[in-house]
């Protein structure tokens, strides 16, 4: 008969939570989609740093595969996350938008970040910068800077300050 395999605890959302801001350390090699020699060893190097820093502040000692494992969950529900907040932000009604803190790092160390989605333009937008300048020869000079919804320079102008009368 085949031996019984022990159980450990069920992770909890502070390990979670844990497991998430480290990883961000190590996000470049663990999420690299390379799968060449070179690049997996490298990957399991990473998994063993996570798995001691994990271990160095945990209670319960975790495994470099239970690590991986509970990866995976998060990693996959961050799609189904992600794809839902796109649908639900532009919906009306139903009251504000549940969000989960982890789903939300893990959508940011996946490179889609679901608290604030792109193309969806909000109306307290940043339109206009304005940078005071000086220059030595003449008035203070102030730069007004347009930006459009991508926030890239569309125009800059630059107008001339008049002085301030004294009023006494």
């Amino acid at each position: 008969m085949a031996e019984k395999r022990k159980r450990s605890q069920n992770f909890t959302p502070e390990e979670k939570d844990k497991l998430v801001k480290l990883l961000i350390d190590y996000k470049n090699t663990i999420l690299n989609n390379k799968t060449d020699g070179c690049t997996n060893e490298a990957k399991l190097a990473a998994w063993s740093q996570l798995t001691a820093s994990f271990n160095a502040t945990a209670t319960i000692h975790r495994t470099k595969e239970s690590l991986m494992k509970v990866w995976e969950k998060p990693k996959s529900d961050s799609k189904l996350y992600y794809s839902s907040t796109r649908r639900n932000i532009s919906q009306t009604g139903g009251g504000p938008l549940k969000t989960d803190p982890i789903l939300e790092q893990v959508c940011t160390i996946m490179g889609r970040g679901c608290s604030r989605l792109e193309g969806i333009s909000d109306s307290d937008a940043l339109t206009s910068v304005e940078i005071p300048i000086c220059t030595e020869e003449s008035l203070p000079k102030v730069l007004f800077i347009n930006t459009g919804e991508d926030m890239e320079i569309d125009t800059a102008t630059e107008t001339e300050i008049s002085p301030i009368p004294n009023v006494r």
